[in-house]
């Protein structure tokens, strides 16, 4: 489990709360991880910000193929907090990676 706090200096949406979020990987085992991830969105409600402030929570599932290849599949938005759509989106992520 991992979080972190951001304060931002951007100031065009009249909005200058500070931000949290926490997030998780919890492995099911060797080969599949659950993700997710709350961002609390608190400098996200002001008049003009692009959400709504209710936060915004992101699930995943990673599907580790081997030593240095993985899918993920995340589902984002699922508290519909932004403006103008009201959706989740989804993500396909193929991951590789090797050690120089």
């Amino acid at each position: 489990m991992h979080g972190g706090l951001n304060y931002s200096l951007e100031r065009d949406d009249g909005d200058d709360d500070l931000n949290a979020f926490v997030a998780s990987t919890v492995d099911l085992g060797p080969q599949w991880s659950v993700l997710a991830e709350y961002d609390f969105a608190w400098n996200d409600n002001g008049p003009r910000a692009l959400g709504r402030g209710n936060g915004v929570l992101n699930l995943g599932l990673r599907w580790q193929l081997g030593d240095r290849l993985s899918l993920d599949v995340v589902f984002k938005n699922l508290t519909h907090n932004t403006r103008g759509y009201d959706y989740a989106s989804r993500i396909l992520t193929l991951r590789y990676w090797d050690r120089i």
